[in-house]
């Protein structure tokens, strides 16, 4: 069974990682290392988390309370829960769903005078076009943060020239991951400045937590090759067990009453070195796979403008790395269904969730994020699988299409 993700990072990484929570080395010039990886230095700060960078910048930004925000209306509900936190105001800007890009008059209609920043997510490895939206930050004179930790690529894109803030993840599900980290690109040295200055008021993360996590997702990796998943799922059906809340609560990194005392830390050295590590070896070639492979399913499916019941969000964007597959599919849970029953594990459980409206808002209710997060799943999509597996899936899809209605029977697998 081909499992739904695997873990991008190779066993001469994760022994790089496991062997440096061991070694003594100067913790300034690890910072400064991974901070120059692949900006200059001075720009940059490396930190425990995309969530940990942004909780770090609104506190450097001190916006008055009740400032608003504007964010894309996909993302992870983690980032609004930050922004709440600084007493602001996520305000949701529904998106398109051809691009997942920013619904350009819903944004110029929210701007208000306490609007102060736009967040755009640039998500499922799709990178946007931001020119229009750098152009309408610059004239409202907003702050423009991306937040790129779906999409890094390495030195290939380091963040539209005229964002304020660029964030990259690290985590361990993203692109050349380094099982956490992430690395913030700020534009303005005074604010960077603020927020290297809190940042080092933070505790250390502990190395031997650090050496914990290498060994729990090097089982994680065994575990997602195609026999051994199979396996791992046979013993999870045969425990009772439920396979999403399983793999997920595996990868789950800190109870939910913890979020900020958690996250609220420096990477220790080992991390530090490991996000050098990775991003100094980031294979351009393997990206490049991924992404044939996913154009490949996307215009397989084609479904986007023949069938409004199923389409693939994202697929019209012209730079896309294809970080996870997504599709939008009103019988989803039967799709995933006949996925899996065919050797491909399929899930509609994700992080990404629908931002809700603002009561008394003059922005539009986020009703075409609402509707693609409802009906969304992913596929399995990764550099080691075939051409004759994506094939596969097409033809699983493509049924599903003509028989959607109809139940599924498990006793007539497809081909």
């Amino acid at each position: 069974m081909w499992a739904r993700k695997r873990i991008d990072i190779g066993w001469t990484d994760l022994w790089f990682g496991f062997r440096k929570t061991y070694c003594k080395v100067d913790r300034t010039i690890a910072a400064q290392d991974a901070e120059s990886a692949f900006t200059p230095r001075d720009r940059s700060l490396a930190c425990l988390s995309v969530r940990s960078g942004f909780d770090l910048l609104l506190t450097g930004l001190r916006m008055p309370a009740g400032s608003e925000v504007l964010v894309s209306a996909v993302t992870i509900l983690d980032m609004v829960r930050i922004i709440e936190s600084h007493d602001l105001i996520a305000v949701p800007i529904d998106i398109d769903p051809s691009t997942m890009q920013l619904d350009l008059g819903t944004l110029q209609n929210a701007i208000k005078p306490q609007t102060r920043a736009i967040l755009v997510a640039h998500l499922f490895g799709a990178i946007l076009d931001l020119s229009e939206i750098c152009s309408i930050a610059q004239r409202n004179d907003l702050l423009l943060i991306e937040d790129c930790a779906q999409c890094f690529d390495g030195n290939r894109y380091t963040g539209h020239p005229g964002s304020d803030v660029v964030m990259f993840s690290f985590g361990p599900i993203k692109t050349s991951t380094a099982l956490a980290g992430a690395l913030l690109v700020v534009r303005d040295q005074t604010l960077l400045k603020r927020m290297k200055s809190t940042h080092q008021t933070w505790p250390i993360q502990p190395q031997a937590e650090f050496r914990v996590r290498v060994r729990t997702y090097s089982l994680l990796k065994l575990a997602s090759g195609r026999r051994t998943f199979a396996i791992l799922v046979w013993i999870l059906r045969w425990l009772g067990k439920n396979r999403d809340e399983t793999l997920n609560g595996a990868v789950r990194n800190f109870p939910a009453d913890q979020f900020f005392t958690r996250r609220r830390r420096q990477p220790c050295n080992a991390l530090l070195q490991l996000m050098k590590h990775r991003i100094d070896r980031f294979d351009a070639s393997r990206q490049d796979r991924r992404s044939r492979l996913g154009r490949m399913l996307a215009d397989g499916i084609g479904l986007s403008d023949r069938d409004d019941n199923m389409r693939v969000p994202s697929a019209a964007t012209q730079y896309h790395t294809w970080w996870v597959f997504p599709l939008c599919c009103d019988e989803r849970h039967q799709l995933i269904e006949q996925l899996r029953y065919s050797g491909f594990d399929a899930t509609a459980v994700s992080q990404m969730q629908a931002v809700p409206s603002i009561v008394g808002n003059l922005a539009d209710s986020p009703v075409t994020a609402q509707r693609l997060v409802d009906s969304m799943c992913f596929l399995p999509l990764y550099p080691e699988m075939s051409e004759q597996a994506i094939s596969q899936m097409i033809k699983i899809v493509d049924q599903h299409a003509k028989t959607r209605n109809q139940p599924f029977q498990a006793d007539s697998p497809l081909e």
